[in-house]
């Protein structure tokens, strides 16, 4: 019973919204999707699952989109439900023109849980795009990539704290040995303003605040908003506690928190961040 209502959870459409400007949520209840409009296309970020991306198809309708304007791809991390939404995009739609992932993308990613390791790894291989003849690029840990006017792509997170630490069950095969997964291929867009600078994540797995550093370090500024997952679901009071602390040093003024965030992040937060913006169907933010 409980796996079909997660089933059906996964199913669960939310209607699509812009949460500002040009940036939109188009994904379901569960998985975080969004789009950027550049004026000169679309860029699609984590296009979620093969059997839930007719949801992600009609949000664009909906939203006054085709398809066919998705002009570039952005996977945050090689995770089926962040993925797996790309090659139906391929079989059914036109093809995009680019394609953007960080290192260690397609490595074989597994959950440890009771008496087995569930599979989680990307559900696109290397070869698959180059039968396709598609262009591909794996970014470089060290740069910072412009990708279109005030749109970075930002990878290469050091770990900088002491309480954002690697959840132990996720773990990267190498060969025959399973090493705790460090997610060196976690991606994030920055969305670059003269009066702002705003960070977009689809989970977080190398923690909201060594993001943060990281941007503001290449960029000199503080990150002015937070949008996306956290993957907070699991963390104990006391990360909780030092992440919004964290948060109001390095002067984020926004947190608007949607996949994987969890109950008790999502209740603290309210509480304790006056620029907290649980973000939902129909959710705006002005910048």
């Amino acid at each position: 019973a409980g796996a079909h209502r997660m089933k059906k959870l996964w199913k669960q459409r939310m209607e699509p919204f812009s949460i500002w400007g040009n940036l939109y949520f188009c994904g379901s209840v569960p998985s975080s999707c969004h789009i950027i409009d550049t004026g000169e296309g679309l860029i699609l970020i984590d296009p979620g699952l093969p059997e839930t991306f007719y949801l992600v198809v009609q949000s664009l309708w909906e939203l006054g989109f085709e398809p066919k304007q998705v002009r570039a791809i952005l996977h945050t991390h090689g995770h089926y439900d962040h993925t797996g939404g790309l090659s139906t995009l391929l079989e059914q739609c036109d093809p995009p023109k680019e394609i953007y992932f960080g290192s260690c993308f397609f490595a074989p990613r597994y959950r440890r849980e009771l008496g087995r390791m569930r599979g989680i790894s990307a559900r696109v291989q290397e070869m698959d795009l180059m039968k396709r003849r598609l262009n591909y690029y794996m970014l470089d840990r060290s740069i910072c990539y412009p990708l279109h006017e005030g749109i970075w792509l930002v990878t290469g997170f050091p770990s900088t704290n002491r309480f954002e630490k690697p959840v132990k069950a996720m773990v990267r095969r190498i060969g025959e040995d399973f090493i705790v997964d460090d997610f060196c291929d976690e991606v994030a867009v920055v969305l670059e303003r003269e009066d702002s600078l705003s960070v977009v994540s689809g989970c977080s797995h190398n923690g909201m605040i060594n993001i943060c550093q990281r941007v503001s370090s290449y960029f000199q500024r503080p990150v002015d908003t937070f949008l996306g997952g956290t993957h907070l679901v699991a963390a104990d009071s006391a990360r909780l506690r030092s992440t919004i602390k964290a948060l109001g040093f390095l002067r984020v003024r926004r947190v608007a928190a949607c996949h994987c965030n969890g109950g008790e992040a999502n209740e603290l937060f309210a509480r304790e961040l006056r620029g907290y913006l649980p973000v939902h169907s129909g959710s705006v933010i002005e910048l």
